[in-house]
């Protein structure tokens, strides 16, 4: 998950990257419209909660590595989709 999400620091959007253990979390620089949020993802297959103005994620230990791929690529075009 390291890997995937430390990149998106980045980007002018994001404000910090976080990583801990299984938890991922992506502070985008102004507060995020969660149903645009939610619905950017969930058409990436994946669903997310944002608050406030993080994007977080904490998937189980048991995610395949194609589904970490998915996961953190959708969050990557959220964060993309706001510069």
């Amino acid at each position: 998950m390291r890997s995937a999400l430390w990149p998106l620091a980045e980007l002018p959007s994001v404000a910090a990257v976080r990583v801990l253990g299984g938890i991922g979390v992506v502070e985008i620089t102004e507060s995020i419209d969660v149903a645009e949020a939610q619905a950017l993802l969930t058409a990436h297959g994946v669903s997310l909660r944002p608050f406030g103005k993080l994007l977080y994620t904490m998937p189980p230990y048991t995610i395949s590595a194609k589904q970490l791929e998915q996961l953190t690529t959708a969050m990557k075009t959220f964060c993309e989709s706001k510069v």
